[in-house]
């Protein structure tokens, strides 16, 4: 992090602006890491009279993420937060639905999928193979098992490997869970 500081400064300095293209969902999916970044900021420019960009708030809020995450690869961080962002716009688009951004179904969904993302590019998913379990959820919620179709489709197509059956079954529940949620709010 502090190269990235060092670097970020002297592009300030310079006047060179580096757009941060997951602004927007750093700032939604790691509130916290992103207000400790602005506070970074503010300190930055109390000791060196340099004021960072809010592109670079949302640069150092990775570092931060990363850091908890245990990641090495800032690339991994960056990834995942595309994975998740995607994910929520197919549910969104599958369903046609504007998830309430405050609910408790919402934030829970954004946590198993930004955890699912860690996972899923560490390689490390699940081995569990609950077929039973598999058959019952598919059969119970047919259209958010389809949704979960979808997306492990955008998953082959993106990352060139699909999910396992315990995350299908998880994320089936979760996706169920949110959209029951959306729609007994508008009945």
């Amino acid at each position: 992090m502090t190269d990235h500081l060092h670097y970020a400064i002297t592009r300030a300095k310079e006047n060179i602006q580096l757009p941060n293209p997951l602004l927007f969902e750093t700032k939604k999916f790691y509130p916290k890491e992103y207000q400790a970044a602005k506070e970074a900021l503010l300190f930055v420019k109390q000791k060196t009279g340099v004021e960072l960009s809010e592109d670079e708030a949302g640069f150092i809020a990775f570092h931060f993420v990363n850091s908890q995450q245990g990641n090495e690869d800032m690339q991994v961080t960056m990834t995942a937060t595309t994975m998740v962002r995607d994910i929520l716009s197919i549910i969104s688009k599958f369903f046609g639905i504007v998830f309430d951004e405050e609910s408790l179904n919402y934030q829970r969904i954004i946590t198993h999928l930004q955890f699912f993302a860690q996972r899923y590019l560490k390689g490390e998913g699940s081995d569990e193979q609950d077929e039973f379990l598999y058959a019952l959820v598919q059969g119970k919620y047919p259209k958010a098992f389809h949704c979960v179709e979808r997306i492990n489709e955008y998953l082959r197509q993106t990352q060139k490997q699909e999910m396992g059956i315990a995350e299908q079954i998880y994320l089936t529940i979760h996706i169920q869970r949110v959209v029951s949620e959306k729609k007994s709010i508008q009945s």
